[in-house]
Formats: C-alpha cells, sequence, structure tokens
C-alpha cells in the first residue's frame, strides 16, 4: 500500500491566495449563522470568518438559539439585498445532519446566496465536495482503486457520493452504525 500525505492547510492557502489575488471576493457580504448552544464562536466559524475577513467580505457571525429562530434569520438574510452570501454551519443545536429539519432548513437558503452549496437544490459544488475533487486530482485516483465514504448519510456526505458517481467512481458508503 502506498503512504501517501495531502497537506489541507497547504492546500487551502494555495486556494486563498487565489481568491485574494482575483480580488473576487472584495466587498461582498457574508452571514455566518451558528446555532449550536453556544454564544461563542466555534473553531470553524472562527476560521471562516477569518478568512473571508483576509479576502476583504464583510462577515457577520449571527447566534441563533432554536431552529424556528435560524429559519427566520435565514429568510431574513435571504429577503436582504445587502446580503451576497450565506452559511449555515453545521451541527445545528441536537440534529444530526441526516435528519430532515436539516436538509429542510438548509433548502431555505437562497441557491444564490448558498456559499456552502448545502442548499439541496444548490447547483454550487461544496467546498468539501471539491476537496475530495482535488484529493482525487492529486493522487490520481481512478475507478479501478476502492474508496470508502464515512459519513454518506449525512448532508455533507451524501453530496460527496453524487459527485462521485457523478464522476464514474464507485464507493462504498459507512455511517454511524455500520
Amino acid at each position: 500500500m502506498v503512504n501517501v500525505r495531502f497537506d489541507g492547510k497547504k492546500e487551502a492557502e494555495r486556494v486563498a491566495e487565489f481568491l485574494e489575488e482575483s480580488e473576487r471576493c472584495l466587498a461582498k457580504t457574508l452571514v455566518i449563522f451558528q446555532c449550536d448552544g453556544r454564544d461563542e464562536e466555534s473553531t470553524y466559524v472562527r476560521l471562516k470568518r477569518e478568512i473571508g475577513e483576509r479576502l476583504g467580505v464583510l462577515v457577520t457571525v449571527d447566534h441563533r438559539s432554536s431552529i424556528v429562530d435560524l429559519r427566520d434569520g435565514i429568510r431574513e438574510a435571504n429577503g436582504n439585498e445587502m446580503v451576497d452570501g450565506i452559511l449555515v454551519q453545521l451541527p445545528v443545536l441536537n440534529y444530526r445532519s441526516t435528519d430532515q429539519q436539516v436538509t429542510d432548513l438548509l433548502g431555505i437558503i437562497k441557491t444564490s446566496k448558498d456559499v456552502d452549496g448545502l442548499n439541496p437544490k444548490s447547483h454550487f459544488v461544496p467546498a468539501a465536495v471539491r476537496a475530495v475533487e482535488r484529493v482525487i486530482e492529486i493522487f490520481n485516483i481512478d475507478s479501478e482503486q476502492k474508496i470508502a465514504l464515512v459519513g454518506v448519510k449525512g448532508t455533507v456526505g451524501k453530496r460527496i457520493g453524487e459527485r462521485l458517481k457523478y464522476l464514474g467512481l464507485e464507493f462504498t458508503g459507512f455511517d454511524k452504525g455500520d
């Protein structure tokens, strides 16, 4: 078996530098919703806010305390012409990403504002899916190799599975309880 290593931080820095040089994000606005029962930013929210600010994006972190409150916030951001992008940080409260309520919630986000690509109707390829595609490209993975997809029933796992099928790659899916 070949031992390979993918440096995610290095790849993220490469993408960030490309976006900085292109100035595609300058003066854009992003609302990050965090609804996990905490008042402080999660590590992932902080990192997303920091990279957004580095790229010239005006980032607002909006803490919500319930699914109903979060749904209202998404609807408000959808209707606000000053908001270019919306992102909901998962997980949401005590819901698993396999719960229909989470899928329904992400489906409220306007596809034109869905920067994470997690709205089931989104035409945008989610960042996690693009990261998997990049790994496939770097390591020249083809249909002859075995692929295991962990978390296949979750919101992101489903999208990765769809993309692997689209690329003609077979995989074995695993999830909690398997």
